[in-house]
């Protein structure tokens, strides 16, 4: 009796999260890109004066804006705020219920990339300190966040297990014109790649496509791959789940105010070893 009892409450909870999942109630608002055991990633588009129906979020999530947006939030009890966000804001939300009207003139257009669940085990290359760190939701400018140096490019670090996300990495990314990033693989994590300016190529294992502003590039763990920028500089958005490669940049990479670090070849693959990659 006490086994069919949690098999009813299990089917219940998966039947009312699945009720207020938004990509099922709305569709034309939600775009899932791509998807693993961690995450999804979901492109979001709402129209001036369009109300989404009330749904769930139910493990919280993190949105970057890709527009600048003016919204009313709704809540179940009836409450509502108004914000209003700029191109390259990042927003963590803890779970949460709600509706959001646009309430601007333009589209709002962000990319918002769900944990799917409440992780509690161990990450790999994390602390205890990281691990046991409580999600708090916050609110980052383009250029805030964790700032590292590569190649000359910036790195801004938006959400990992220091900031509570034990399920992912997220993190923006320069890479000056005719910079690149080598081509590499992880053997740990799934990553997706988002352009957010520029164009190039992007390499996934044999093959060379060309990228730009707006293109998404899903990587699967153990797939070799890279970009090449030989005519514009890129700016690109990183989602990485698990998380554990923010400990390689904080080992590759230099603070803002240090001198550039000079690595040699092996030296880098060591760094990459230690954190689940491999240059080629």
């Amino acid at each position: 009796m006490r086994m069919l009892l949690l098999f009813l409450f299990s089917l219940t909870t998966s039947m009312i999260v699945s009720a207020q999942d938004p990509t099922k109630l709305a569709p034309q608002n939600y775009k899932v890109l791509f998807e693993n055991q961690q995450m999804r990633v979901i492109e979001y588009r709402l129209k001036p004066g369009e109300r989404e129906p009330m749904h769930s979020h139910p493990y919280g999530l993190f949105v970057y804006f890709l527009s600048d947006a003016k919204i009313r939030t709704t809540f179940p009890d009836g409450k509502t705020s108004e914000d209003s966000k700029h191109t390259g804001d990042a927003v963590w939300r803890d779970p949460v219920t709600h509706a959001v009207e646009n309430v601007g003139n333009t589209e709002t257009h962000a990319l918002l990339i769900e944990p799917k669940s409440h992780s509690q085990q161990s990450v790999p290359h994390t602390s205890p300190q990281e691990q046991s760190a409580s999600p708090q939701g916050y609110v980052l400018g383009p250029n805030e966040g964790e700032h590292l140096i590569r190649n000359a490019g910036s790195i801004f670090i938006k959400v990992d297990p220091s900031r509570g996300s034990n399920n992912m990495t997220v993190w923006t990314q320069q890479v000056p014109t005719r910079t690149g990033i080598a081509i590499h693989q992880h053997q740990e994590a799934d990553e997706v790649l988002f352009v957010l300016e520029g164009t190039g190529f992007g390499i996934l294992g044999d093959t060379r496509m060309p990228i730009a502003k707006g293109s998404a590039i899903y990587i699967p763990r153990g797939v070799w791959h890279g970009v090449e920028n030989p005519d514009s500089e890129l700016l690109l958005l990183f989602v990485v789940a698990p998380p554990g490669l923010e400990a390689f940049f904080r080992e590759a990479a230099s603070a803002p105010e240090a001198p550039p670090k000079q690595l040699t070849r092996e030296q880098l693959n060591e760094i990459a070893r230690k954190h689940g990659m491999q240059f080629k």
